[in-house]
């Protein structure tokens, strides 16, 4: 009977913060069901029919309802933190449409999910990035700019984990640098920016913003490979710095300048020699093996040809090591 009373309880809450205009009264009550929820435990919050409830609530024509189920997600959350985590994942998909919605919903929103991504676990950012890779193919500007100011925070409270998925978001924020939105194209290129905080390699830390303009801005790139050219690497060369300057490199064994082809290879050849893990080099093997062994087999120009014949067994060099390891 307590626990019938306890549910009754609890959708009564729920149905009551739906419909509670005031503020105050309605802080009160999601307060209320979100130590209910505490206290319980939380699979109680199946109780409350979650998630089609929730969802459900977020999709409601009347701002209202969206607005509260808002607020009872943040308060749920802030109560429950990381035990709710993976709930709030459910949910997400969902919450990032509603940075389309009118400026007040799309404003507690984005304070809900900033809250949420400050707090978030390390190892949930696999889980979280896809996400976010989703809302970047939006035809929703405003869902595009949400998903990039979160991903911003990540570099700050997982940079382990965003170290090491590096090679997977910079390629994806790279492609938002060419949105025909300028207010996403200027928040991809502060998100670039942010996400590559976590190239520590001291080599090339004080060329990182070029490295960045770079891979933004394709007219960079000579500018960037000269900077290489320049960088004596002494240091281990880890995922995270590959990610930065692999693109790089992959666009300029593709130009028509044998000359510029020659610096990615001289480039390739330097760094490869210092991959200690050479798991590290696995993510850019697809990209950089193929046109190596155009430029090594292509070019009319003998010498080029042994700058890519150099570059191509040290790379390849790289690759067998990690088959061995």
């Amino acid at each position: 009977m307590n626990d019938i009373f306890n549910i009754f309880k609890m959708n009564d809450i729920f149905s009551s913060i739906h419909n509670e205009k005031e503020q105050n009264k309605r802080a009160a009550l999601i307060s209320s069901l979100s130590n209910e929820i505490k206290h319980k435990g939380i699979s109680s919050i199946y109780e409350l029919n979650f998630p089609i409830s929730f969802k459900d609530a977020l999709k409601n024509s009347d701002i209202n309802v969206r607005i509260a189920i808002i607020e009872i997600i943040k308060g749920i959350n802030k109560e429950n933190r990381k035990i709710f985590e993976p709930y709030f994942i459910m949910l997400l998909k969902d919450m990032m449409y509603l940075f389309n919605d009118t400026r007040i919903v799309s404003e507690k929103t984005e304070l809900c999910l900033v809250d949420f991504f400050q707090n978030l676990n390390p190892y949930a950012s696999s889980l979280i990035l896809p996400y976010l890779f989703e809302s970047f193919k939006s035809i929703n500007w405003k869902e595009k700019l949400g998903a990039l100011k979160l991903i911003q925070i990540l570099p700050h409270t997982s940079p382990t984990q965003i170290s090491f998925l590096l090679p997977l978001i910079v390629p994806k924020i790279v492609d938002m640098c060419w949105d025909t939105k300028v207010d996403v194209k200027k928040m991809a290129i502060v998100a670039l920016k942010e996400s590559c905080i976590v190239v520590t390699n001291p080599d090339i830390k004080h060329i990182v913003s070029d490295l960045v303009n770079a891979n933004a801005f394709p007219k960079e790139t000579v500018n960037a490979l000269d900077k290489l050219m320049g960088t004596t690497f002494v240091s281990q060369v880890e995922r995270s710095t590959l990610a930065i300057i692999a693109p790089l490199l992959n666009r300029a064994l593709r130009d028509r300048d044998v000359q510029m082809k020659r610096k990615a290879c001289v480039v390739i050849t330097n760094m490869c020699k210092l991959v200690c893990d050479p798991k590290d080099v696995e993510p850019f093997i697809d990209k950089l093996l193929p046109e190596l062994k155009r430029v090594s087999e292509e070019v009319p120009i003998p010498e080029i040809r042994e700058y890519g014949l150099v570059a191509l067994n040290t790379l390849k060099k790289a690759i067998k090591d990690s088959e061995n390891n």
